[in-house]
């Protein structure tokens, strides 16, 4: 997760624009929330055989230093992001069982856990002041949420868009047709898609930057 002071969106905005055409060129594939701050979440995985097998996602490699790479992208053209030491893991299945439960967080936060997958940025955190921070906090009611649908195929679908992700039939696999950002209007839709897929409450702070 990358956190911006704010996010703006409209073609009028050209930094913003910039930002996620940035993303589409470096081949990245991720969701990007306007808003006070402005969150883009980017989609970590490597190409091997056993990355296959652990978490169920084929056709994209994006390593972390990529990811810094396009933190780097967003200084230069104006928005500068803070890269956050917080990763949800992902599983087949959907999210890790560490994120559905508060009490045990040691894939889903802070980079504990993620060292052993290799995931860690080794960024440092830089914590956010909640004054500022609220005017993307309340959701605009998403449509064709796919709750009861599992694995990660469905959770990726909902998060990334059907014009980047093609899921199996089970829902347990996904391919990318395209790189780019999904764009969320506000955090509370992307939490309303997170929640419906069992992210526990807890961890939405982190994504804000808050904790």
């Amino acid at each position: 997760f990358l956190n911006y002071n704010h996010l703006l969106h409209g073609k009028s905005h050209k930094k913003e624009a910039d930002l996620v055409s940035c993303a589409a060129k470096m081949g990245l594939l991720g969701f990007v929330v306007y808003g006070t701050p402005g969150i883009v979440g980017l989609l970590v995985c490597y190409g091997s055989n056993d990355a296959k097998k652990r978490n169920g996602s084929y056709g994209v490699r994006t390593m972390e230093c990529d990811v810094a790479e396009f933190a780097k992208e967003c200084g230069r053209i104006g928005k500068r992001a803070t890269l956050l030491d917080f990763t949800v893991e992902l599983t087949p299945d959907g999210l890790h069982p560490s994120c559905l439960d508060a009490d045990d967080k040691s894939n889903c936060t802070n980079g504990r856990g993620i060292e052993e997958n290799k995931k860690s940025t080794h960024s440092k955190h830089h914590g956010r002041s909640k004054r500022g921070c609220g005017d993307n906090l309340i959701g605009s009611g998403l449509k064709n949420i796919t709750p009861n649908r599992k694995g990660i195929g469905a959770l990726l679908l909902d998060l990334l868009g059907p014009d980047k992700i093609n899921v199996g039939v089970d829902t347990f696999t996904a391919t990318v047709s395209k790189a780019g950002l999904k764009s969320f209007d506000s955090f509370g839709d992307l939490k309303q898609v997170f929640t419906s897929h069992g992210l526990h409450e807890t961890f939405f702070p982190q994504i804000l930057g808050l904790a």
